[in-house]
């Protein structure tokens, strides 16, 4: 489409099959668009009760995306979708994982500054396919990653993760860092929340830092000798898991009930098992 800009008013839907556009593209308050495949030159900007979503196909933005507080970008279908520039989340997106599954790649990044949201495809429910980043992601003060029951990502080649505001990943889901290189890491800075039951994952020689203390119900699982957990403070461990890295912490406390499964990790600092606590070891070092 070679026009010089593009943009749709409150009410109207566009839908879009394959097209390419030029210009800009800009969703008006009401506005809708429904796109399977295609691709954009310039900047798309999602205003305050725009919505953009995405059905399948390769979508390929080759400069930044903007969504305002207010606006949508979803992904309902498995899409591959390419990012050249920023995209910039001040509003929420809902994107599809576990059965259709998104692929998020490119030299782009992501500033999340207001809810994405993970949610799993009952279209196939026992289905556990995970959608994959390929980019870095920062969630910045404000705004929130969250991870919907079962649901399972993939940070591969490409991402990292830094949160400086919630990241929230609830039961049965996995955030898994796999074993591809360069090294990455997932980073908690400083005043950011980790919740949830479900777990997150590291392989290779990925890291977990964090400022202080880690005392999550989030299950930290490392899962490879050369993955690591930095942890400046005491590292708790509050229901049962698995770590066969490098445990960087002053000290880590068992606490009751917990079995903790020791595969050749190390230790930095003390251990601690308090009563009713448990440790299983096959190889490591203190």
């Amino acid at each position: 489409m070679g026009s010089s800009a593009v943009v749709v008013k409150t009410n109207a839907v566009l839908t879009i099959n394959n097209a390419s556009f030029k210009g800009p593209l800009t969703l008006e308050n009401g506005a809708q668009a429904i796109m399977t495949g295609g691709n954009f030159t310039n900047e798309v900007q999602i205003t305050s009760g725009g919505n953009l979503r995405l059905t399948g196909g390769t979508v390929a933005f080759k400069t930044n995306v903007t969504v305002a507080v207010g606006g949508k970008l979803d992904v309902t279908v498995g899409t591959t979708l390419v990012l050249s520039g920023t995209l910039t989340n001040a509003g929420s997106m809902l994107w599809v994982t576990r059965y259709n599954t998104f692929d998020l790649q490119g030299i782009g990044r992501v500033e999340n500054r207001g809810l994405w949201e993970l949610y799993g495809d009952q279209g196939c429910p026992g289905c556990a396919s995970e959608s994959v980043v390929r980019v870095p992601v920062n969630v910045a003060v404000g705004g929130k990653l969250l991870m919907d029951t079962n649901t399972f990502v993939n940070f591969s080649a490409g991402s990292s993760l830094t949160v400086s505001g919630d990241l929230e990943v609830q039961s049965g889901a996995r955030l898994r860092v796999d074993g591809t290189n360069p090294a990455r890491d997932i980073t908690l800075l400083a005043g950011s929340n980790l919740t949830g039951t479900g777990t997150i994952q590291l392989e290779g020689s990925h890291r977990l830092v964090v400022p202080g203390d880690l005392d999550s119900t989030v299950a930290i699982v490392v899962s490879s000798t050369t993955a690591s957990l930095v942890v400046p403070g005491v590292y708790t461990v509050r229901t049962s898991r698995t770590i066969s890295g490098n445990v960087g912490s002053s000290a880590v406390v068992v606490k009751t009930n917990a079995v903790l499964t020791i595969n050749n990790a190390s230790f930095k600092g003390p251990l601690t098992l308090e009563n009713g606590a448990q440790a299983i070891m096959t190889g490591g070092n203190f």
